[in-house]
């Protein structure tokens, strides 16, 4: 296995100096001893949750300071002559600053103390390792405390936010039925706190249920409901509730080419969803049936008639257009049903949509095995109710 690899600049390539030579390498030779990148990946890993502070920053700053401090110890105290080791690096540092990217440099420039570094060397050479390597012993501690509280804190904010108390108003108001009144309080819960989701679909809910199925798609219970799972997706693109919210709202809108999406959605999020599976099954039999139901009609077939659309070819023009659909909404029931066997209401779908894929077939044989699958679903689906 190869070891750490050190990656010099092109510029010293042909650098005649040994001792230059020696400063470049020995001080990333120092990072690699002390295993300074590993380090440096757990410093990043504590100091994203408190970035924002003020006083995250000057820890974070200070280690990284304190660790080029304590290289550059390191390199004085085993290879260089601490006046060589400083002029060198000025030396290098002169010659990267007519680079177009010096950026991609070395690390021996980390930390941004360059005129720092260069005024501890040379007046005190070899003296403080120990402390360089206390000082950013702890820096560390101090960073990982502000984070284990920063974590803390977040908690216990979440845990006795201003809003729990509304929610929880809000939730006993909805199971007693009192829709206008969880609505309320929940919109309060969001006011007081915008980013909180549960208050969010708390609302939305609290909305939806005062609204009629069949309802304008733009009155302000939908509007309202819809805009707050749509919020919530905007921060929780997984979002479970908001997802099946947005089925339900859709469906009960009679929108149902934007449910059917939403519900597809809601399954490439968590394929266990049974709801999911069994909407986009329901939603399937509901875009195919307008036209299958006309194409029946205008063949003069009662809309309870078993048989095969006569027409051949508007048989086969409904086929073309909704014989995916139907084969779609199938196996997504089939789905559900793997997932919950007594699912009833994919049962009663299973039967309807056999029975209208049986009027699109060509042969006989097909309709019969259709039609006698879709009277053993009907069975099931009872059976299925008395459980």
């Amino acid at each position: 296995m190869a070891g750490p690899t050190i990656i010099l600049p092109e510029s010293l390539r042909d650098e005649p100096s040994e001792e230059v030579l020696t400063t470049a390498i020995g001080h990333e030779m120092a990072h690699i001893a002390r295993r300074d990148f590993a380090w440096n990946l757990l410093y990043e890993l504590l100091y994203m949750p408190v970035s924002f502070h003020p006083a995250a920053w000057l820890i974070h700053r200070h280690i990284e300071r304190t660790r080029e401090i304590a290289c550059d110890e390191l390199v004085t105290s085993r290879l260089l002559d601490a006046g060589v080791y400083a002029r060198s690096i000025v030396r290098i540092a002169t010659a990267m600053t007519a680079l177009p990217r010096p950026g991609y440099t070395l690390g021996v420039f980390d930390g941004d103390i360059l005129e720092e570094r260069i005024r501890r060397l040379l007046e005190r050479p070899a003296a403080n390792l120990k402390r360089a390597r206390l000082l950013l012993a702890g820096g560390l501690s101090a960073l990982a405390l502000c984070a284990v509280a920063a974590s803390s804190l977040a908690l216990l904010a979440r845990a006795q936010g201003p809003a729990e108390g509304i929610l929880q108003q809000a939730q006993a108001a909805l199971r007693s039925g009192d829709s206008k009144r969880a609505a309320e309080l929940s919109a309060a819960a969001v006011q007081l706190e915008p980013a909180n989701l549960r208050a969010k679909l708390s609302l939305a809910s609290a909305l939806l249920a005062q609204s009629v199925p069949g309802t304008d798609p733009k009155s302000p219970f939908v509007a309202g409901a819809r805009r707050q799972f749509l919020d919530v997706l905007a921060r929780d693109a997984r979002n479970l509730q908001a997802l099946d919210g947005l089925v339900w709202l859709d469906t009960n809108t009679r929108q149902f080419t934007e449910a059917r999406e939403w519900a597809l959605k809601a399954i490439q999020a968590d394929a266990t969803n049974k709801f999911a599976y069994y909407a986009v099954g329901f939603l399937d039999w509901n875009l195919s049936y307008p036209d299958v139901y006309q194409a029946r009609k205008a063949a003069g077939m009662a809309d309870w008639d078993s048989g095969i659309i006569p027409d051949s070819g508007l048989r086969q023009a409904v086929r073309a257009e909704h014989g995916g659909q139907i084969e779609e909404g199938i196996h997504m029931l089939e789905a559900a049903l793997q997932i919950d066997p007594d699912y009833a209401e994919a049962m009663a779908y299973m039967n309807l949509l056999d029975r209208m894929e049986a009027g699109l077939v060509d042969i006989e044989a097909q309709l019969n095995d259709l039609i006698a699958q879709a009277n053993d679903w009907v069975a099931k689906t009872l059976d299925a109710k008395k459980k």
